[in-house]
């Protein structure tokens, strides 16, 4: 009877084991993101002097933690790294999308320009800010 504990038990956890519930994580690459999420409804690409980002976007996607809304995601990355994960425009499964959205190439162009803009006031105050370099320990 012992043995046949043990087996069901093995049997039973090797199933769990098998369950495909993977996850996208910070620092995976462009197609690790792809095999996951599948292929993007839209996709973009922008070089800087320095570094080449992509954006990855899934329009429409059902939400992982709730069957009842669904929702945009938008996948950034710098040098096939992932870097940022955004969801946005949550809406309930069976409204139809009316809002206007940004396309990949306009929203990886805006979030480029984003990156250049000053951080939240709350964030820096009493903080020094010197050819766009911010020094808040010396003062």
């Amino acid at each position: 009877m012992k043995y046949i504990l043990i087996i069901v038990f093995l049997v039973l956890t090797g199933c769990s084991a098998s369950n495909d519930s993977r996850v996208v994580l910070a620092g995976m690459s462009k197609q690790q993101v792809i095999e996951i999420e599948g292929v993007p409804d839209e996709d973009a690409m922008e070089s800087t002097i320095k570094d080449n980002y992509a954006l990855l976007l899934y329009l429409d996607q059902m939400m992982p933690e709730s069957s009842k809304n669904k929702a945009d995601r938008t996948f950034v990355f710098q040098n096939d790294t992932l870097i940022e994960y955004t969801v946005i425009n949550i809406r309930p499964k069976n409204e139809i999308n009316s809002s206007i959205r940004l396309n990949a190439k306009q929203r990886i162009a805006l979030w480029l320009k984003n990156q250049d803009s000053p951080q939240n006031p709350s964030a820096t105050a009493g903080c020094l800010i010197e050819d766009k370099n911010m020094n808040c320990f010396d003062k």
